[in-house]
């Protein structure tokens, strides 16, 4: 959450700090690997990816291109990008079901 709360910062303000957050999930991906080699619950690998893809659908249609706007044009530019819908939620996904452990 500080991720997307550090680029809209950012793309709101143009103040580069506000990307520290950002910046600092990005090194945090081999995380992520980490959990879907080691974990053993049914189902939590497949949960992981559709995060995983989420993720990435978020950093490719809306954190990065305004990001990249707003380093281009100022705040200015990356709001026209986010009023013209680019990047909408729509990359995220539905809640996904658990599987109780109970036996």
């Amino acid at each position: 959450m500080n991720e997307e709360t550090g680029q809209r910062g950012f793309v709101i303000t143009g103040d580069s700090r506000f990307l520290k957050p950002y910046e600092a999930a990005a090194r945090l991906k081999h995380v992520a690997a980490d959990l879907r080699r080691h974990t053993a619950l049914p189902g939590t690998g497949a949960a992981l990816e559709q995060v995983r893809a989420a993720h990435q659908g978020w950093l490719g249609l809306s954190a990065e291109p305004e990001i990249a706007a707003a380093r281009a044009g100022g705040p200015a530019g990356a709001r026209r990008l986010v009023a013209a819908g680019a990047g909408s939620c729509s990359t995220r996904p539905a809640p996904a079901s658990t599987t109780s452990n109970k036996t």
